[in-house]
């Protein structure tokens, strides 16, 4: 089982990269092994199990981005609800 921070990692970048984020839900193993992680067989059917969730958070931070891609430090002129 991967490491939490690994983990962590991968999430991070699904969540702010478009492309990541599909390499990530469609081939876990090659997209975590692209940054260093290794995962176990376990680990790649639960990404692959959660691949829509992955894929719904990172389209609902690119629309609250303005459909930016890449990583995001700040929102300028954001509001809270």
């Amino acid at each position: 089982m991967a490491r939490k921070e690994d983990v962590q990692k991968l999430v991070g970048r699904a969540m702010s990269d478009e492309k990541f984020r599909n390499e990530l839900a469609e081939h876990p193993g090659n997209a975590a092994k692209s940054m260093g992680v290794t995962l176990s067989p376990e680990d790649e059917r639960i990404i692959k199990q959660n691949a829509r969730a992955f894929m719904d958070a990172g389209a609902e931070l690119d629309k609250v981005a303005g459909g930016a891609t890449g990583h995001v430090s700040h929102i300028e002129g954001a509001t809270k609800p």
